[in-house]
Parts: structure tokens; sequence; C-alpha cells
């Protein structure tokens, strides 16, 4: 054989199997099911970080000033939250991922105790790992000005440590990943997914952002929602990675925050009626969906992040009228900072600030333009962040920039306009019709 026939025979092999092609399994057309009654409460991106491991000297105010979480407040806010959440009505918890920092076995450890409390009162845990919590390189020790590795943890401690908080449960399990299927109430499935690329990860760098699920664990995914159908059972999911674009130019500019061939995924779940999946890792308050042409529809619940303004969590309710209820609660006040919702406002706002300001300066954005910039993407950024975006009446304004500065705020206007544009439907509070996806208004 040639070898360009060879090469042409490997090319087709590689370019075909990069895409899952789903099946059915006979012409029977998958049927609403209908949903039992639940009330469920959601978190997500809780990031708890131990002072223990530092939180002095020039290497851990390095950290801090690049990233944008209120990780030294991290442990009274989840515990705050928690306070909160074991005061509803629930049965159950879902935790999609990012539990700690960078997989420290300490801050595992840390919120693994913290989870007791709803153990405690017969409460259902649920989690699944993020892309920060297994085998991250940067989980280290912050002493005076160096980083020292400390304990992190691998997938399998991950799945012995939270073996009471999900994985005991499971009446099904991916031989592949973390996911695991579990039934909180009696009728409703809970397809929990492990979206994260922890088989990629090396404790020599950082944690792998990019979502993707192998073949194997999609074929998983499909038996699974295929046998909901035979056993009529209503199902919904959690995975960390987004299933839908949140904004225009997503996937353009922070593909990484959306799960690898999310379209066919996406597809996959409507089509086998698994209509409302709950994500996280954006860390930004915001509900969207898609419909079909066939009728089919699917909605992508991202939650913010309690270590991230306006740290926020979700209450569901799932009515015996077949409606899903999605109320949205903020963590506006702490013991400790009694205007903990404009302090974290002003954090996150600084922050990002901060960030986009030496990004600027690496682009040579002249000193006198930079804080005008880096205005513009900190408050839409926020603005996402927090949901049910109302954009102003301008949101960039290249008067008074000099001629290379305006070619950069172009070059990022589509991030901008698109943090500030709010995708249908609303994001923090909305009643959806389980059968039909139509939102009602409330």
């Amino acid at each position: 054989m040639r070898f360009s026939a060879v090469f042409f025979f490997v090319f087709i092999i590689f370019s075909c199997s990069n895409e899952y092609k789903f099946r059915s399994e006979n012409s029977d057309v998958p049927q609403f099911q209908p949903f039992p009654e639940a009330n469920f409460a959601i978190v997500t991106d809780l990031h708890y970080y131990d002072k223990s491991l530092g939180i002095d000297g020039a290497a851990f105010k390095n950290y801090i000033e690049n990233d944008r979480k209120l990780l030294l407040e991290s442990g009274i806010i989840i515990d705050t939250m928690f306070d909160r959440i074991l005061k509803e009505n629930i049965q159950f918890l879902i935790i999609s991922g990012d539990i700690t920092k960078d997989s420290e076995l300490i801050n595992h450890q840390a919120m693994i105790a913290k989870l007791q409390r709803f153990r405690d009162k017969n409460i259902k845990v649920f989690c699944i790992p993020g892309n920060h919590d297994i085998k991250s390189g940067d989980g280290v020790q912050y002493i005076d000005d160096k980083t020292i590795q400390t304990k992190t943890i691998n997938e399998h401690e991950f799945q012995t440590l939270y073996a009471d908080l999900g994985f005991n449960d499971a009446i099904d399990r991916d031989k592949e990943s973390l996911s695991y299927l579990v039934e909180p109430v009696s009728g409703l499935w809970l397809l929990a997914l492990d979206s994260t690329q922890w088989g990629i990860n090396d404790l020599n760098s950082h944690p792998e952002t990019d979502g993707a699920f192998k073949h194997s664990t999609l074929e998983w995914i499909e038996n699974v929602l295929q046998q909901a159908q035979k056993q009529n059972k209503a199902v919904i999911g959690t995975m960390h990675h987004g299933i839908l674009e949140h904004y225009p130019a997503n996937e353009q500019f922070y593909g990484e925050y959306v799960v690898n061939n999310y379209n066919e995924i996406a597809k996959l779940f409507s089509y086998y009626k698994m209509n409302f999946v709950f994500t996280g890792h954006f860390h930004s308050q915001d509900v969207t969906s898609k419909k079909y042409t066939d009728g089919n529809f699917i909605f992508d619940i991202e939650t913010g992040s309690p270590v991230t303004y306006p740290s926020p969590y979700r209450v569901i309710n799932i009515s015996h009228e077949q409606r899903m209820n999605i109320k949205s609660e903020i963590i506006s006040s702490l013991e400790s900072i009694p205007d903990f919702e404009n302090y974290s406002h002003t954090f996150v706002t600084e922050g990002t600030k901060i960030m986009a300001s030496k990004t600027l300066k690496k682009f040579k954005v002249r000193n006198e333009d930079i804080d005008t910039i880096s205005d513009f993407v900190a408050k839409a950024y926020v603005a996402h962040l927090k949901g049910d975006e109302i954009p102003p009446e301008e949101i960039i304004s290249y008067s008074g920039l000099s001629l290379w500065s305006k070619i950069v705020t172009f070059t990022q206007k589509d991030l901008i306009y698109g943090w500030w544009t709010d995708l249908p439907p609303n994001d923090n509070n909305i009643v959806i019709d389980l059968k039909t996806g139509a939102v009602i208004p409330n």
C-alpha cells in the first residue's frame, strides 16, 4: 500500500473518531416521563481553602492578585451558606465540582466534615469533581515568597473520600470516569457526570480547564438514558462544564468552559428527555436554553460560586403540576463582614480590573487608557456573574482613547458585549413547565 493511501486511511479514522454518534436502541421515540415532587439545592465551585496552607507573604499575595476568588473568606462563606440551606425543606444537595481550591487533601477533608451536617439531617449529598479537585499542580503551601507542593488527591482517593457523598448511593457507575447514577427521590434519576479531564493532569502544571467525555462515557450515558425510558424514570443531570453557550462568543473566548462537542451532547441529552442540566465552572448565575426543530429542548442552569460575587446558591422545587421552580439566594452578609455584598462586589471588580490591566500592559496600551478599558471589562464581567444583565446605554466608549487602544478594545468588544447580553430565559428566579420547556411568568 502506498504511503498516500495509508495516510488517507489514518486521516479518515482520526477525523471521524472525535465525534460521538448517538444511537437509538429501537424505533420508539423517547417520551416525557412525569416528575415526582422533589425539593433540592444546588451549590458549586466552593473552592474551599484552609488558611493553614498560608495567608501571608509574597507568594500568596501574588496568587490572590491574579485570582478572582474570596479564598480567605471561603470557610465562613460556606458555613453561612450551609446554615441557610439547612433551613430549607430539601431532600438532597447537589455539588457540581470545584469543591477545593486545588485538590489539596486538607481542603477535601475539611469540606467533607462540613457536609456531615447534611448527613446528620438525613439530607443526601451528591458530589462530582471539578477541574480543581483531582491531581492539581497548584495544590501548594504558601510560605513567604515560595510555594511548596502539599498533599493532593487522585481519582481513586476522591471516590473513597466522597463514598458517602454520592458514590455509595450509585445504582450505576461509569467505568472510565467518576460519573454515576442515583435515585434521590423515587421516580427521579440524577445523572452525576464527571466532565473533567483529571487523566491528563500533571502535578507539575496547572489542572486542565477544558472538559470532555470519552466515547465510552457517552455510550454509558446513552445506555442510562435508554434505561430511564424503559423504567419510566424522569432524569436531571449535573456536570461541572457548561452544556450550552451562556453568552454570544462564549466558545470563541472561553471555550474551555463548555464541554467539548457540546452541541451534539446537548442534542443527545434533550433527545432522551434529560432536559435540565445543572452546571458550574464559570462562576456566573446564568440560565440558557435551546429548543430544537423536533420539539426537544434543554436548559443549562449554571450556578455561581460562593467565593465569587454575588455568592449565590439555588433552591429547586419540582411540583406535582410538573413545574420546576428555581429560586436563587445570595449571601449578602457575614457575621464578620455585615456589608458582605458590597465587599465582594468591590473585591471582584477591583480584582478583574487588575487582571485586565496586566493584560493590557502586555499589549502596550498606554497607561492613561488602561483604567478606562479595564473598567469596561470589569463592569461587563460582574454583570454576567450576577445574571439578569441590564446593559447601560453605552457599553464601550472609544472617546479619548489612542488609536492603538481603540484597536485593542475593538478586538475584545465581542466578549464585553457578550457578557452584557442576557440570553433567555431569566437567570435567577424562574418557573419552567417540565414537559414543554415553556417559561411560566411568576
